[in-house]
């Protein structure tokens, strides 16, 4: 379902060429009772206009569309409403794909529905795509790290990416921009359609889609309260375990989906050096694929995986392929290994940091 509003007080201008360019901000969310209300009131507090807001659930189990529906009910402001709710759990990049059905804007502005935007985040959003001549196709930005409680605390320069700038930078140094903090043009969509079925995060193809038709833009100042955990977030626990069958290999196959997606979408716009991208898009999968079949192997078969892997390491002057053979066949003392080492590591930082204080 979809209800949309009345549209801003200056969509005639926009219209007709004139006047600023319409936004759209989106807030997506799923199970997030606790924190979407104040995602919300970041988002009506934008000092931007003409703005429309999307406010999607994916089907949440909790109240979280309630407070949508309650929010949206009780707002009086300039900028337009639309509020949707998934009948059923899409995820997070299908969920997006939905929103950019319902968006109106030129430029797109992502918050989660944990995180809450200051209210110049749009204005200083649109004025750094304009300032390009909408040549940045990706804008992103610093973000202040906020606490469950909603206390503040350090800034995130996320500037690093700005050295990722061409598709064959963005394939060789795994660039992207943090979708927390994250806005495109909306050509990033309509040149290349839906990121899905093979994508499971938009930050990594939207860089690279960027990269394709246009500039990745950043703003070195915190436009967003980023509240820290969620899917991505690395654990500390058991790093051996999740160094053999746990976090990396689930990191590995959400790579893995990226490049995929990086070869379909060069099929729509050929980059410069597009054979080298092709050819290190596919090394990369074939490494992820080498890797995660290794992850899934039974331990009693790995012996008679031994002999190949070690071939293939002599005859690619590779010895990655015999070095990850031997960690599984190792086992549970590779694991012990490394989860020492981290534990003597943690410890070591610790006792550093209580000498300095």
């Amino acid at each position: 379902m979809s209800e949309p509003a009345t549209p801003p007080e200056t969509a005639a201008e926009n219209a007709a060429g004139s006047g600023p360019p319409l936004a759209t901000m989106f807030i997506t969310a799923y199970n997030q009772e606790d924190h979407v209300a104040a995602a919300i009131e970041g988002a009506f507090a934008q000092t931007y206009r003409p703005l429309e807001i999307v406010l999607s659930d994916d089907a949440s189990a909790d109240r979280t569309f309630a407070i949508m529906q309650a929010k949206a009910a009780g707002y009086a402001g300039p900028h337009a409403l639309v509020l949707n709710r998934n009948p059923v759990n899409l995820g997070i990049v299908p969920h997006v794909e939905k929103v950019m059905t319902l968006a109106s804007g030129q430029l797109i502005v992502e918050n989660a529905g944990d995180d809450v935007s200051v209210p110049h985040r749009v204005a200083r959003l649109v004025e750094a795509w304009l300032a390009s001549g909408r040549r940045a196709k990706a804008i992103h930005s610093a973000r202040r790290r906020m606490d469950a409680a909603g206390g503040l605390h350090e800034v995130f320069d996320d500037a690093r990416v700005l050295a990722s700038q061409t598709p064959l930078e963005v394939i060789r140094d795994h660039g992207t921009l943090v979708g927390a903090s994250l806005a495109w043009d909306r050509d990033v969509w309509d040149v290349f359609g839906p990121q899905s079925p093979i994508a499971i995060f938009d930050d990594f193809p939207t860089a690279f889609r960027a990269a394709l038709i246009g500039e990745i833009a950043y703003i070195d100042e915190p436009l967003l309260n980023y509240r820290t955990g969620g899917v991505s977030t690395r654990p500390t626990e058991r790093p051996g375990w999740n160094h053999l069958y746990g976090f990396r290999i689930k990191d590995l196959r959400w790579h893995r989906s990226f490049w995929r997606r990086y070869l379909a979408d060069m099929e729509t716009v050929a980059p410069p050096e597009a054979g080298e991208c092709r050819r290190l898009c596919r090394e990369k999968i074939a490494r992820a694929d080498f890797l995660i079949g290794l992850a899934e192997t039974p331990r009693w078969k790995l012996p008679l995986a031994l002999p190949g892997n070690l071939a293939r390491s002599l005859r690619t002057r590779d010895p990655a392929y015999l070095q990850e053979t031997l960690k599984y066949l190792a086992g549970p003392l590779y694991m012990a290994r490394l989860d020492a080492k981290t534990r003597r590591r943690a410890a070591e930082t610790g006792a550093r940091a209580a000498r300095a204080a």
